[in-house]
């Protein structure tokens, strides 16, 4: 076991050895009230809490050294939690409580000071408290831009599909118009009474005899009730014949 004491100038010696130690009381340079601390402690207590004097003291060998003054290396470490790690956790939480750039941002600055002074002083705690503060800092800083950009772009992509729909619904109506019309300028002379029903028939196919072509379905199979619904809309029937309305 190694120890250090505080000499008569409030200077830490040492490490020294137990037997070492014992010499120096047994020399009188220390006393019954000089302060000792062992390695890997973090308290300081008297020569005497340690060493009764009623307890019989153990043989030793004097090694021929004198107490070397402990270095900041040698000394026993009491870690504490940086402040700035703290107040980097706390606010982060905060900020993205309420997505607010008013406490992300000094948790972010918190946090990246915090985990400065952790790097650089091995005795100070609170990088993960730091790392999250920083991560909810950034987080509530994005959010309110995610939520701009949104706002943006959700309407425009809104109006960018529905007139998508309109062109496809407009091209299949075009479509049905111009069957009806081949079928028509072919010879057929059935009479339809609504756009429906002539939609429905040449949906089905219809034969032109005197040509001897079969019109609608190779064409039209793609047709799903829901796009025929949607290009009903841009047909009129106009006498006999199916006309698409511009």
């Amino acid at each position: 076991m190694k120890y250090y004491y505080a000499d008569s100038n409030n200077n830490t010696v040492g490490p020294i050895d137990t037997a070492q130690l014992q010499n120096l009381y047994r020399n009188q340079t220390i006393a019954l009230d000089t302060l000792i601390i062992a390695e890997g402690e973090s308290d300081w207590r008297p020569y005497k809490a340690t060493f009764p004097p009623t307890s019989p003291l153990p043989q030793y060998n004097p090694i021929p050294s004198s107490p070397v003054r402990a270095t900041a290396a040698h000394l026993p470490v009491q870690s504490s939690t940086e402040p700035l790690a703290i107040w980097s956790l706390v606010l982060g939480i905060i900020s993205i409580i309420g997505c607010s750039l008013v406490t992300g941002i000094p948790a972010v600055i918190c946090g990246h000071m915090g985990r400065s002074k952790i790097k650089n002083n091995s005795a100070l705690r609170g990088a993960g408290m730091a790392l999250a503060g920083l991560i909810t800092g950034y987080i509530s800083m994005v959010i309110p831009f995610v939520a701009i950009v949104a706002a943006i772009a959700i309407p425009n992509i809104a109006g960018i599909t529905q007139q998508a729909e309109v062109s496809s619904a407009r091209r299949n109506a075009q479509l049905l118009a111009s069957t009806a019309s081949a079928v028509r300028a072919a010879g057929y002379t059935n009479t339809w009474t609504t756009k429906e029903e002539a939609i429905k028939e040449l949906r089905s196919g219809i034969t032109v005899e005197s040509v001897g072509t079969k019109y609608g379905p190779f064409i039209l199979d793609y047709l799903t009730d829901e796009k025929v619904e949607a290009a009903s809309k841009y047909l009129q029937l106009d006498g006999d014949n199916l006309s698409y309305l511009p």
